[in-house]
């Protein structure tokens, strides 16, 4: 049965922020139950901990499952008190008015609970995916609420090798830890949109790092540059990015149509300019701390080196345009389980002199190869709360990043 809704409960027609912002935001009125339901998450971490209070709408209650290692099952189960959804065809949560036709600059391949546990993934550093609806509670029904049959496919983990790609996101992991999702509300419309859409491409690289790990530096990538993307248009006008980058070309289209069509193009440009070096100035920001435990110093990535930090990132960036652009994966030493060998934890990058493939006519020297993809991840994590955290204001502000993996993701 589908509830009348009061004055002022109605979202906006064009949402101002994701639908996990907005529905928070909405529970802030303090509204009646307005119906809710559960969904199970699952991860191959160890969870503890759980959230009963703090998160508006939300809650994650912790199974307790059997532990079985680096093996994705139900640990925990979100709760969410639905205030609004956008577009569903559930009977209990339909939305008939808003504006139909083609709508597409919002989306980013998932519904709420897809960003609820995408910025818990990134906050805490550990593979997070949900699975199917299990339980509903309806206004004026049964209080404990009715199973849902499962519609959907559950999430599938899939493994390679023995040796872990990324080893430290199947950690013991608490959910107390969080220091950044309990925030959510505090950031602007438009920073949250940001972090969910990073915190997505986050998810899903560090979800099949095991099973294609040239597909994971992809997105590891993008969800950088999606970040970057956002930092810069605070920082910069298109304008003032078309100036910096290209400025031969606004002088030539200043003189062929003056300022406003200078104006004009560095607009329908504005994404495209300048990318190696806003996603190399982006990481060089909000670089992470190093890991807390780091391999000898013959396996290490030169954390403090600026010079080797700039360098690392536009190889890293390079690779990434040539496989989108020419075909080429990345190296396959960057690809493979990191060498841990006696060690406490894995090496942080390649220590081979020269790598060959010789069938294929491939060789890699040491100078090619900057780092693992658990090195990058750990990165990537690192930096992405960093600039999440400076969103949130200064007296709201809890610790700063989570630790998640950006501080123990590289322990085995």
């Amino acid at each position: 049965m589908k509830k009348p809704r009061e004055n002022g409960d109605e979202p906006k027609a064009d949402p101002r922020g994701p639908a996990v912002w907005e529905n928070w935001i909405a529970a802030l009125k303090g509204r009646e139950f307005p119906g809710a339901y559960e969904v199970p998450l699952y991860t191959d971490a160890y969870v503890t901990g759980e959230l009963e209070e703090g998160y508006g709408p939300y809650r994650l209650l912790n199974l307790v499952p059997h532990i079985k290692p680096g093996v994705s099952r139900q640990a925990i189960v979100l709760r969410v008190e639905a205030q609004i959804v956008f577009d569903s065809e559930d009977p209990l949560f339909r939305l008939d008015d808003l504006p139909r036709g083609t709508k597409c600059k919002r989306y980013h391949g998932g519904g709420r609970d897809d960003e609820v546990a995408a910025l818990f993934s990134l906050s805490l550093g550990i593979r997070l995916k949900p699975g199917d609806w299990s339980r509903w509670f309806i206004p004026g029904e049964d209080p404990k609420g009715r199973p849902r049959p499962r519609h959907g496919e559950e999430p599938v983990l899939l493994r390679g090798a023995d040796r872990r790609v990324i080893p430290g996101p199947a950690r013991e992991q608490s959910l107390n830890d969080d220091v950044l999702v309990k925030h959510l509300p505090l950031v602007e419309p438009s920073d949250a949109f940001a972090i969910v859409r990073a915190a997505r491409l986050y998810q899903d690289a560090l979800w099949i790092a095991e099973s294609q790990p040239e597909l994971s530096w992809l997105m590891f990538v993008s969800a950088v540059e999606t970040a970057a993307n956002h930092w810069r248009s605070a920082e910069e006008t298109p304008r003032e990015r078309l100036h910096a980058s290209k400025p031969e070309l606004e002088e030539q289209l200043v003189a062929v149509g003056g300022e406003a069509h200078a104006d004009k193009v560095a607009h329908m440009m504005v994404e495209s300019l300048g990318s190696t070096k806003k996603f190399v100035d982006f990481v060089s920001r909000f670089w992470p701390d190093p890991p807390s435990s780091r391999p000898p110093e013959w396996a290490q990535f030169p954390w403090d080196d600026k010079t080797a930090i700039k360098k690392a990132t536009r190889t890293i960036y390079d690779y990434r345009s040539t496989a989108l652009h020419d075909g080429t994966p990345f190296p396959l030493p960057m690809c493979e389980p990191p060498w841990i060998g006696g060690m406490p934890v894995p090496s942080e990058r390649p220590g081979v002199q020269a790598t060959y493939l010789p069938a294929a006519g491939v060789q890699w020297t040491k100078g090619d190869l900057p780092m693992h993809l658990h090195t990058f991840e750990y990165i990537v994590q690192g930096a992405l709360c960093k600039w999440w955290n400076s969103m949130i204001p200064a007296d709201d502000t809890a610790g700063g990043p989570s630790t998640g993996s950006g501080q123990a993701g590289c322990a085995t």
